[in-house]
């Protein structure tokens, strides 16, 4: 186990919006807008659209370079559909992930439940990583000579707000409650337990 230095009071406030935003969302939207078929047809529809922008954007895209889109209007507009997911700006999202990868179960790996443990794996290490000193990545070079990424990953706020806009103009507060609210409160427990349970249940292939 890697050694835990003392919770800071903002850590403790960070975490503590993080766990209200996800209660009262949910609560929210059951309270303010009862699920009908088509508002939970919308919240599961947010979801996978947007864990594929996770999957072929943010990961297999920025952090893996597993392709290459056609030129950077393309790119840009893949990066913005990711922005949606509200896990930060692709360029947060690479590093973090190559840096796992350089380090998988290992005591630097930010995401270890083996190491760090189930809680912190799962979502605590968002909110510690950049005060653990051991975590130094190299500059994503690559993705740093995009200035329109560099843009996006200090505003990626912007995305999440903007889809949220666009489900307002579409159905609604009620879209919003289930189509960003819900859906996203899904989409980040779905991508953490890639880090925590599929880190301690799967096998390595």
């Amino acid at each position: 186990m890697s050694e835990r230095s003392p919770r800071p009071l903002r850590l403790h406030l960070r975490l503590g919006l993080y766990l209200s935003f996800n209660t009262l969302t949910v609560l929210g939207a059951l309270w303010f807008a009862p699920p009908t078929m088509e508002l939970i047809l919308v919240a599961l529809a947010s979801y996978y659209v947007r864990m594929f922008a996770v999957t072929a954007v943010y990961h297999r895209l920025f952090a893996h370079r597993s392709y290459t889109p056609r030129d950077r209007v393309v790119q840009f507009v893949l990066a913005l559909w990711a922005l949606t997911s509200a896990q930060r700006g692709p360029i947060w999202w690479a590093t973090t992930h190559r840096w796992h990868h350089r380090h998988a179960d290992t005591a630097l790996d930010l995401h270890s439940p083996s190491q760090q443990g189930l809680w912190e794996s799962h979502i605590l290490w968002v909110f510690t990583h950049r005060a653990n000193p051991s975590y130094q990545p190299p500059p994503p070079t690559d993705l740093l000579r995009f200035p329109e990424l560099v843009w996006l990953d200090r505003l990626d706020i912007l995305g999440p707000v903007g889809f949220g806009g666009l489900l307002y103009l579409l159905g609604g507060l009620p879209y919003v409650l289930w189509g960003l609210g819900v859906a996203t409160v899904l989409l980040w427990h779905g991508s953490s337990s890639i880090n925590s349970w599929g880190h301690t249940l799967g096998d390595q292939a």
